[in-house]
């Protein structure tokens, strides 16, 4: 079963990602810088289609480690 992706949902966290790419409005995403470290907590499935949000970027640069904690304890709550 192939899995539907919202652009519109950080494929981190699930929430709206806020993000105006394709739409005739400048997007906050093209002006703020993403670690290569976050991009890579992406699932292969997800990559490229969706932007992460702001309070995933903000989150990771503020703590990396305790974001990845974060993001897997969501993830094991979630199975």
């Amino acid at each position: 079963m192939k899995q539907v992706v919202d652009s519109k949902i950080c494929p981190l966290c699930g929430k709206s990602n806020s993000c105006m790419a394709g739409t005739d409005e400048k997007c906050w995403c093209l002006d703020v810088k993403v670690a290569a470290e976050l991009l890579e907590l992406v699932s292969d499935d997800m990559k490229n289609k969706a932007c992460i949000c702001l309070n995933c970027i903000t989150s990771f640069n503020k703590n990396p480690q305790e974001f990845k904690d974060k993001l897997l304890a969501m993830k094991t709550k979630m199975r």
